[in-house]
């Protein structure tokens, strides 16, 4: 399992090439989900990433393939070191 500063930092260095910042991150399930308060980037945000794994997902992807729902998110703290 990867720790939120390591999903963290997968979905920072995917989203490095396209000139997007994440500012915001929700608990998922056992995932995290990232995103940007201030803008949208349509396509590209919200992006969840799988502790299990580091896979990244579409959040919309991810909720259908996972029967899960935005209820389930519960946000965090952006730069919080979370205790596994």
């Amino acid at each position: 399992m990867k720790s939120y500063q390591e999903c963290k930092e997968i979905a920072e260095n995917r989203l490095n090439a396209s000139n997007i910042t994440i500012n915001r991150a929700y608990r998922l399930g056992e995932d995290f989900v990232f995103d940007n308060k201030d803008e949208e980037y349509i396509g590209k945000l919200p992006v969840v990433v799988r502790s299990y794994n580091g896979e990244c997902w579409s959040l919309w992807q991810y909720l259908n393939e996972f029967d899960m729902y935005m209820d389930d998110m519960i946000e965090i703290e952006f730069d919080e070191t979370l205790e596994e």
